[in-house]
């Protein structure tokens, strides 16, 4: 195969998403890392994301720049050399409102990912992908999402769902039947989307 289809490259991310999960769903079981209500913490989701695609035998970058700027920072690159493949991901915990509005920047941001060309040989098939990934609560109503229209309670989450971009849902794992408030335990969902950046990283000369 020389190039992905849009539907190929979702497939491959969803598959590593829910390799993600599936470690969480085990660690969790086993231990909670965190004191008090702090939550799960973003890193520990990247850490099971970046997993989930070392598993598909890509290259993993924990954090990467985009071309022309060493302070727009992203949380995890994805490359596939062959097919040619970049996702680029941006994770949060969404358990508050501003929260909420922080990954609406992120998607922004995301759209903006330009790959970096040092050793980047130049190819008209690229796919470049983005991924905003979450801990949330079953509270929030994330993971009840399944189209653009169901939206949740929050008019900061409203907001986000709206300006994801138009070739993307929302899709949700279960983690853990217990969340981060030890006093009132909800279960703890991993939710996300995947969106099209572009097909051709050439365009940015």
């Amino acid at each position: 195969m020389n190039n992905f289809s849009l539907d190929s490259a979702i497939s491959l991310v969803d598959k590593a998403l829910k390799t993600a999960a599936e470690s969480l769903r085990y660690s969790f079981e086993a231990y909670w890392s965190t004191y008090g209500n702090t939550g799960a913490h973003e890193r520990n989701l990247s850490l099971h994301i970046a997993s989930g695609f070392l598993m598909e035998q890509l290259a993993v970058f924990g954090e990467g720049h985009s071309e022309g700027s060493a302070k727009m920072r992203y949380d995890l690159i994805v490359y596939s050399k062959s097919p040619s493949c970049f996702v680029v991901a941006e994770v949060k915990q969404l358990w508050t409102a501003s929260k909420a509005k922080e990954m609406k920047d992120d998607i922004k941001r995301l759209l903006e990912f330009r790959p970096v060309k040092r050793k980047l040989e130049p190819s008209s098939s690229t796919m470049i992908l983005g991924l905003i990934a979450a801990f949330c609560e079953e509270d929030m109503r994330f993971h009840q999402l399944t189209t653009r229209n169901e939206f949740g309670k929050c008019i900061q989450t409203n907001d986000l769902i709206k300006i994801t971009p138009h070739n993307s849902c929302w899709k949700n794992h279960k983690i853990s039947n217990h969340g981060w408030h030890p006093d009132k335990p909800k279960p703890l969902h991993l939710i996300y989307s995947v969106f099209k950046i572009s097909e051709n990283y050439n365009n940015y000369d």
